[in-house]
């Protein structure tokens, strides 16, 4: 063998390892840390979070929701001229005949 089929070699079994790793990683699921309550021991004293459903922490949902509750949506656009010169141009969509009665009747 030369010296070039060699590096090609190494170069494909490089590819190769690096694919498998890639599948693996994405898809093999990861092992949960917390089962039904994530506890957490400081110095000989335990706390607990309850959890929601899903697996989330009340703390995370009560974060989440302050954060949604401070978004403003500006209703401006709605009463510019841009906005206001939009047409509808929708078009009806005429009733056809679909198929036969009996789709399995013979024909004559």
């Amino acid at each position: 063998m030369n010296k070039q089929n060699i590096i090609k070699n190494i170069l494909i079994a490089i590819v190769v390892a690096a694919a498998f790793f890639l599948l693996y990683k994405f898809l093999v699921p990861a092992k949960k840390a917390n089962n039904a309550n994530t506890k957490s021991s400081t110095q000989g004293i335990s706390t607990s979070t309850p959890m929601v459903s899903g697996g989330t922490n009340i703390r995370d949902v009560d974060l989440l929701r302050s954060r949604l509750g401070n978004i403003k949506v500006n209703t401006s656009i709605f009463s510019s001229i841009g906005f206001s010169s939009l047409k509808d141009d929708r078009k009806t969509i005429p009733k056809e005949p679909v198929g036969r009665d009996n789709p399995f009747a013979k024909t004559q």
